[in-house]
């Protein structure tokens, strides 16, 4: 595992899996208020190959990103399970999982378009899967 500090992230990449030419690569988007607890959640999700990168905002609160290929349904059923074991994906004031999106990368710096969101998968009120 490959790790790297910028000004502002904090990645963790697996070298063995990390899968860039997908146009189907994209990533999970939550927020954090607990630098030191996303910080382990990043790092073990990509030492335990749940996903092959993940990073956040390097500061104490702020935003953390679980790429993946967006297609592969196993991948995505690992991730989320996983987010919603570790309580990242927040929950909305009627006590249902926030609706979050998967966003694609984009090459081209243009926007980045939303092929699905948290309950193509998940059923928000329970947070059982559905696929």
């Amino acid at each position: 595992m490959e790790s790297k500090k910028t000004s502002f992230w904090i990645t963790y990449r697996d070298s063995e899996s990390y899968p860039t030419a997908s146009d189907a690569y994209g990533k999970w988007v939550c927020t954090f208020s607990d630098r030191s607890r996303i910080a382990r959640i990043c790092q073990d999700a990509v030492a335990e190959h749940i996903v092959p990168e993940s990073k956040y905002t390097d500061a104490d609160a702020g935003q953390c990103c679980f790429y993946l290929n967006g297609t592969d349904l196993a991948s995505q059923e690992r991730i989320l399970g996983y987010l919603i074991l570790n309580g990242v994906i927040p929950e909305t004031v009627y006590g249902r999982l926030d609706n979050i999106p998967f966003e694609l990368e984009q090459r081209t710096g243009g926007a980045s378009p939303v092929p699905f969101c948290l309950d193509h998968f998940i059923n928000l009120y329970t947070g059982e899967f559905i696929i």
